[in-house]
């Protein structure tokens, strides 16, 4: 093992892990030596991993350190080697897959190791450097001034005990380098840029050869000529990436990080070194890297792409294609819905960017370039949603012929989505995620059910359009068009009016003055030119270029910023002349993607029974909110009502409700929060009692639900960038969990129009029989929208907002 840590070979560290393997298994439980093999084996697996890049390795790592930690009692020595280990796999396990709960966990036990360490033990510096290595990531991934501050000081204390003949020296100042060049990234001031490159140049005149100080020193040197423009500190920075690539690395990490660097370096310095080809293969050798995290690979995707787009927009496309590509890995099932905005933020709009590439590709077919755009849609937007719908869709035909694998695919899956509390003691998530996918395996081997779990394959998603078309919108700084699936197969229109500027300032613009004197001006114009330049053109090549006053169905998935505009409202104000509006010539629905539209449609079929219909209303602050309620209550007496003044509604008293209730209603409060869209809410018992959350619904299994109808503000939007192409929110989330017909708003409506809008919805829900007609609700709800234009035809936020998702 000892020499297996030093050279990290192979063959040495698998044949230590064999051994520690087997000493394990051979141990007695109470053996005196418990602890230590157990916290070897561990730190060996970890070890392990950075060859064979399994992380099932990672989580048997954490689980044995675990174990140790439990193992080790009163032996204090024995706590702080098994609490370091843990720490130090619970890192790797971070880097790995940005989970976020991996890197708290392990800063907390790194904290637990330099608590339980004496200055005096042998051992306290290696402690105290786990603590700071752990530090260091989380101001990698989110960074504050004070957590950076307390990194600082302490790598400022670790080189206070270490002298320049000790080895650890030149690397202690090459972290204080990154640290301090983390602070001026986040302060600006120069000071910072400068002491960090001192401290890079401290550490290699101590080891030369040290690649990561190289690195950090170009990084460093790339960072002060921006603040000076003196070209010899962009020639270093040049200079000091090349010698860094040429360096041996102790990792593949270290590696990727010398190639960005002098990618980004000698794209900066184009003009003169004209070699904006070296930087290109320094992130395509990035890509290549299969043994870099996901992230790492795309990012330098992102990179080239950036780089080719201009000369070799057809090699760019096929970059970006591979990003897209692998984009499916950067969120796997053991990273929490909260950690995916830190994972996406860095790659807004790639596949925007990726799709645009290829329609622009014109050496192939336009058939085939559709159907390749369609691909890319469904694989780069709502990732995490698509991870979700692959094990929520019905399993009644697994249950008929393999009841025990059902039950364990339940099982497990009710675990991992139940939403995490704070210091609860629960399964390792990670470990949750392996036997998913071990129970998923044994249901594929079954005969009939290899692809069970799996996406649709390409073709299942061309079918969608057979019972009528769905039209993806594409916004790229490199082109604008609809995706169109229709009974006849797939296409594309471009969209030359439409620009991603444009749609970009058309959102700050409106959202800037809903509640504004200008608000009705400013989205009159915006509903105008969505109409001239977006749904005009698309409903012309769908042969809906003439008023009709039902109007066929069509699906829209506006991905993107353009999702934040109401595509359904569009058209001109002259509605009494040929009515030149959506309105007036189809029936909408939106969909993030073909494929939780695919789940809304299975979800219908599954249904059940009648079931109950569940009607919830808080009437803090919202007079109208009780008279809804009443109101839907007399049209289905047998549903159940939970009121705020009668002792409820509680996020409990909901969840208890919910899988019995085939409709439910909420006329409540609700916030679209703009960082954290897993905590937007309904508000239950006014601000300050527990809400019903997007990510609370995530453990919901629905089968009897067919309608919901959030009578709430901003149920429908997600306003947080990096995850508009996710479908953050709760309409979404209802649609998640088991709910084909979802109808819920954009922005914020007042109490009259969204009143009448609803009992206008649920007068043609009926359909003239008693109970309800979930079938109805898309048709519905444009009946109640139209009303509410005729209506209030001066004010269009009163009756724009409101949309229908699903089925």
């Amino acid at each position: 093992m000892e020499r297996a840590t030093e050279s990290a070979e192979r063959d040495d560290v698998y044949r230590a892990a064999l051994v520690w393997e087997r000493v394990a298994d051979i141990m007695p439980p109470d053996h005196p030596m418990g602890a230590k093999v157990l916290f070897s084996l561990g730190n060996t697996l970890r070890l392990r991993f950075g060859h064979s890049r399994d992380t099932t390795d990672l989580s048997s790592s954490v689980s044995v350190c675990r174990a140790a930690i439990r193992c080790a009692g009163d032996d204090r020595t024995d706590l702080v080697a098994a609490l370091c280990n843990l720490g130090n796999s619970l890192q790797e396990r971070f880097e790995r897959t940005g989970d976020l709960a991996s890197l708290v966990e392990a800063i907390t036990v790194h904290r637990d190791a330099a608590a339980a360490s004496r200055p005096t033990d042998r051992t306290h510096v290696t402690v105290l450097s786990d603590l700071a290595a752990a530090l260091m990531l989380a101001c990698k991934r989110d960074p504050s001034e004070h957590t950076l501050d307390e990194t600082i000081t302490l790598l400022n204390s670790l080189l206070s005990a270490t002298d320049d003949a000790d080895p650890a020296r030149p690397g202690r100042l090459a972290n204080l380098g990154a640290q301090l060049y983390a602070r001026h990234r986040l302060t600006g001031t120069q000071a910072e840029i400068e002491a960090s490159i001192e401290a890079f140049r401290a550490s290699l005149a101590l080891a030369p050869g040290l690649a990561s100080s190289m690195t950090g020193l170009a990084d460093a040197l790339h960072a002060l000529f921006h603040l000076t423009k003196k070209q010899e500190v962009l020639d270093e920075a040049v200079e000091c990436a090349r010698t860094a690539v040429s360096l041996p690395h102790t990792d593949h990490w270290c590696d990727a990080a010398a190639l960005n660097a002098l990618s980004l370096a000698l794209d900066c310095s184009f003009s003169r070194h004209r070699d904006r080809a070296g930087a290109i293969q320094a992130q395509m050798s990035v890509l290549g890297n299969e043994s870099l995290p996901p992230s790492v690979r795309v990012s330098a995707a992102r990179k080239a792409g950036d780089l080719l787009c201009d000369g070799d927009p057809r090699r760019a496309a096929a970059v970006l294609e591979r990003a897209v590509l692998l984009m499916p890995q950067l969120l796997p099932r053991a990273v929490q819905r909260r950690d995916h905005r830190h994972v996406l933020s860095g790659f807004t709009n790639l596949t925007a960017d990726a799709v645009a590439l290829c329609l622009a590709d014109e050496t192939m077919p336009a058939r085939e370039r559709a159907a390749r755009a369609l691909g890319l849609l469904e694989l780069g937007r709502g990732i995490g949603l698509s991870h979700a719908l692959a094990i929520r869709d019905d399993t009644a035909e697994l249950a008929r012929w393999h009841p025990d694998l059902a039950h364990r695919l339940a099982a497990v899956r009710a675990e991992l989505d139940e939403e995490p509390e704070p210091f609860a003691v629960r399964r390792d998530r990670h470990e949750l995620a392996e036997e998913l996918e071990a129970v998923l395996a044994e249901i594929r081997a079954q005969e009939g059910f290899a692809l069970f779990a799996r996406p649709p394959a390409l073709e299942d998603l061309v079918v969608a359009g057979e019972e009528g078309p769905i039209v993806l919108f594409n916004t790229s700084r490199f082109g604008c068009a609809a995706v169109v699936l229709t009974a006849s197969g797939v296409g594309f229109l471009p969209l030359p009016g439409l620009t991603l500027e444009a749609v970009v300032e058309r959102v700050v613009a409106y959202h800037q003055a809903l509640h504004t004197r200008d608000g009705e001006t400013v989205l009159r114009g915006a509903l105008e030119w969505l109409w001239d330049n977006v749904m005009s053109p698309v409903l012309s090549e769908l042969g809906h270029d003439q008023p009709d006053e039902e109007g066929p169905r069509v699906w829209l998935a506006p991905g993107g910023l353009l999702g934040l505009l109401p595509l359904h409202a569009a058209g001109r104000r002259d509605f009494d002349g040929d009515r030149r509006s959506v309105l007036d010539r189809v029936v909408t629905s939106y969909t993030p993607t073909v494929q939780a539209l695919l789940h809304s449609r299975r979800a219908v079929q599954r249904r059940l029974g009648p079931g109950r219909a569940l009607i919830v209303a808080s009437p803090d602050g919202l007079p109208s909110a009780r008279k809804e309620a009443l109101r839907l209550h007399e049209i289905l007496p047998e549903s159940v009502l939970l009121l705020d003044d009668e002792g409820g509604p509680t996020k409990a008293t909901v969840l208890r409700h919910l899988p019995e209730a085939s409709l439910v209603h909420f006329a409540c409060h609700a916030v679209a929060d703009p960082v954290e869209p897993a905590d937007s809410r309904l508000i239950l018992r006014g601000r300050t009692a527990e809400p019903l959350t997007v990510s609370s619904l995530d453990a919901a299994r629905l089968d009897n639900a067919q309608l919901a109808f959030l009578s709430a503000c901003t149920t429908a939007v997600s306003h947080n960038a990096a995850l508009v192409d996710e479908s953050a929110h709760l309409a979404a989330a209802f649609q998640l969990c088991g709910f084909p017909h979802v109808v819920g708003t954009l922005w914020e409506v007042a109490d009259d129009p969204a009143t009448r809008i609803s009992r206008v919805f649920y007068r043609e829900v009926q359909a003239g029989s008693p109970g309800f007609d979930p079938a109805m609700s898309a048709t519905a709800l444009h009946r109640a929208v139209r009303t509410a234009r005729d209506h209030y035809r001066d004010s269009s936020s009163a009756w724009a907002s409101h949309v229908h998702f699903g089925a």
